[in-house]
This record gives structure tokens, sequence and C-alpha cells, in this order.
């Protein structure tokens, strides 16, 4: 209907100028004209389908399935090769905690602890202990419970969460990360 109401509204004022066309030429050009128009319009709503199907398929679509995250050999060598006191570092960093709320809770000197935090630091390559914090919660997250655990020396994957900064002896885990000189 668009292209009819076109079509019809083509006239004598569309005729190139300063060309005396004849009535039945002027008809021609108009009809051509009128076609090409209408082959335009008929992309444009192909087009236009095209894009309203695309958007509608993907908004019905099922949701997509999430492949579950795998570790790769170096993260997984990370964590078991870092010490039990490293892992409590590592916990106590992902919780938030101070060097000296770590000291006070694992008996040792803050220098003891900054020298730990730099060493799990180091083992991930970074150079910020949020960074330390973040890679370290994603391993974590991403590595089965028993196999963190044996990795750990014996801590279990969410024992800094559990803990409060007076746990000290009192922690069910402190044999791991207690101090060897007393």
């Amino acid at each position: 209907m668009t292209n009819r109401l076109r079509i019809g509204n083509l006239s004598s004022a569309h005729q190139p100028v300063g060309k005396n066309l004849n009535n039945e030429e002027t008809t021609m050009s108009n009809l051509n004209l009128a076609l090409e128009i209408a082959r335009l319009e008929a992309k444009v709503d192909v087009l236009i389908n095209l894009v309203s199907n695309l958007n509608v398929t993907h908004n019905n679509a099922p949701p997509k399935v999430e492949q579950p995250l795998q570790l790769n050999a170096s993260q997984v060598g990370v964590m078991r090769d870092m010490s039990p006191r490293q892992h409590a570092a590592l916990q106590l960093l992902i919780q938030g905690w101070q060097n000296r709320e770590m000291s006070e809770l694992m008996g040792v000197t803050e220098s003891t602890v900054k020298m730990h935090v730099k060493k799990v630091c180091d083992r991930f390559g970074v150079k910020t202990r949020g960074q330390a914090a973040m890679l370290g919660q994603e391993i974590i997250n991403m590595m089965p419970k028993e196999d963190y655990t044996r990795y750990s020396g014996g801590f279990p994957p969410d024992w800094g969460g559990s803990l409060s900064s007076a746990a000290g002896q009192d922690d069910a885990y402190y044999q791991l990360y207690k101090p060897t000189r007393i």
C-alpha cells in the first residue's frame, strides 16, 4: 500500500528539469522510479524483519549453560607450593585482615606476616595484597574443597571467614600456623 501511495504521488513535478518529455516517457520514468523505490523498501522491510527475528529469537532462547571454570596446572601448582602459613595469610588477606591483626592471630611479628604476604604475592605474580586476595579467592572458589584442604596442609577453603581476630590458640587449625619458635 505504501508503494501505491508513492507511485500515485509521482507527478510531472518529479520530471527532470529542462527536458521535454512526452506523457508516455514521463509515465515510464515515473514507473521505473516507483519500482526502484519499491525494491529499496522491500529490502529495508526484509532487513527490519531479520533484525526483529534476531531479537525475538535471542530473547526467547533457552539460557546458556555456563561451563564450569577449569583450573589450569599453574594455578594448582601455586596452591600446592604454598606453605600452610602462606595459605593462612592468603585466607586472611581475602577476608581483609591487616598485617597487625594477622600477627596477633598467628603469634608472630608483623615483619613475619609481611614476609608471608610478600611470598603469596610473588607466587601469584602480583604486586598488591588486593590483587593476591582476588586471584586467591578465584582459585579457591574453582578448586574442589578436598583438593584445597590437601594442598593447604589442612585448612578448609572457608577457614578465614570463620575466624574472629581473637581466635589464636582457640582455633582448631592453630597447629597449622603456630609459630615454630616460642
